[in-house]
C-alpha cells in the first residue's frame, strides 16, 4: 500500500469510483511480492547502489533530475529495494518546490558533478512517444562521460514509465531493473564509489 503518496492516492480514489479497487489492490500486492523477492535475492547489495534518474529535455540547456521524492516510481521502487538516492541528487530534494514536484531542472554543465553508481536516463518525452527505443543523446552521454556510472558502464536508458506515476510504472521499473540485472547482477549492483 502507498498511503502517503498523493498520485497513487488519486489512482486509488479513481479505482474506488470505477469499481476496480480489487484489481488495483491485486497490482499493489503483486508489486510488494516482486520487490520482496528481488530485495531478498540481493539483500546485501542494494544498500550500496547509489542511483539517480535524469529526464532529457529536448532542445534545452537543462535536464530534469527526477524521482527525488517518493512520488516518483523509480524512487519508490529503488527505495523499497533498499538502494539510496545518490547524495548528488538528494541535495536537490531539500528545495521546497522540488519537494512538492519531485523534479529539479539543472543546467547541463552541472551534469558532470552528478555522481552515482548507476544513472537511469529517460530520453526526451516527445522522442520516446514516437520511438520508445530512442537512445540517450550523445551530448548527455558526453557530459556524463567522467562520472562513475559512465566509467563502470552503468548508464541505462529508460522509458516513459520511469517519469510517470502509477502502479503500471512501478511494474515497468521492476521489469527494467530485472533486465538490467540480467546474467551478471554483481556487475550491475557493485557500489564503486
Amino acid at each position: 500500500d502507498l498511503p502517503n503518496d498523493r498520485f497513487y492516492g488519486v489512482q486509488r480514489a479513481l479505482a474506488d469510483l470505477t469499481g476496480t479497487l480489487p484489481e488495483l489492490e491485486r497490482l499493489h500486492d503483486e508489486y510488494d511480492a516482486r520487490v520482496a523477492a528481488l530485495r531478498e535475492r540481493h539483500t546485501d547489495r542494494w544498500p550500496t547502489l547509489e542511483w539517480l534518474v535524469l529526464d532529457e529535455i529536448a532542445g534545452d540547456e537543462v535536464v530534469g533530475l527526477v524521482n527525488l521524492t517518493d512520488d516518483g516510481p523509480a524512487n519508490r521502487v529503488l527505495t523499497d529495494l533498499g538502494a539510496p538516492l545518490a547524495p548528488a541528487a538528494a541535495r536537490y530534494a531539500d528545495d521546497e518546490s522540488v519537494a512538492r514536484s519531485g523534479y529539479a531542472e539543472i543546467s547541463k554543465e552541472l551534469v558532470t558533478g552528478l555522481e552515482a553508481d548507476v544513472v537511469f536516463v529517460a530520453p526526451p518525452y516527445t522522442d520516446l512517444v514516437s520511438d520508445p527505443a530512442t537512445p540517450i543523446s550523445p551530448d548527455l552521454l558526453e557530459l556524463l562521460g567522467a562520472t562513475t556510472a559512465a566509467r563502470t558502464g552503468r548508464i541505462r536508458p529508460v522509458g516513459l514509465a520511469w517519469t510517470n506515476t502509477n502502479v503500471a510504472s512501478l511494474m515497468t521499473v521492476l521489469d527494467d531493473l530485472e533486465r538490467f540485472l540480467g546474467a551478471d547482477p554483481d556487475a550491475f549492483l557493485a557500489g564503486d564509489r
